[in-house]
């Protein structure tokens, strides 16, 4: 019984860091769509705002992968880059979300922020 208990952990185990892998290694579009239907949900946001949010995730998620990708940049210059490309994303966001969406935004980034988690795009 010892021994199948610990077959299940690793099991379990094995399944967690196979899906935690494959979110990694999603295109930038999956990427892109899963955080802003996330987004759409959390800010109750119109039609054309999702438009603009999904162009916006798009382009920011296809950058970070190019950026992820280049081996010519340190890691630390990777996370400034990224670091950057994330405040952009949330200053274009500032254009067309309300000022009660923008809060709430804010309040949910600093939740994953808090939680060790980050948007993934």
């Amino acid at each position: 019984m010892k021994i199948f208990k610990m077959i299940l952990a690793v099991a379990v185990l094995f399944i967690g860091m196979s899906a935690s892998n494959a979110q990694s290694t999603a295109t930038a579009e999956v990427r892109a769509n899963a955080y802003t239907t996330e987004l759409t949900t959390l800010l109750v946001l119109t039609e054309d705002q999702i438009v603009k949010m999904e162009e916006i995730n798009l382009g920011i998620a296809m950058k970070n992968d190019g950026i992820r990708s280049n081996t010519t940049f340190t890691a630390q210059q990777k996370a400034d880059i990224l670091q950057s490309n994330n405040a952009a994303r949330l200053e274009r966001y500032g254009y067309f979300l309300t000022a009660a969406q923008m809060q709430a935004l804010q309040a949910h980034e600093a939740e994953m922020a808090a939680n060790g988690q980050s948007n993934n795009l």
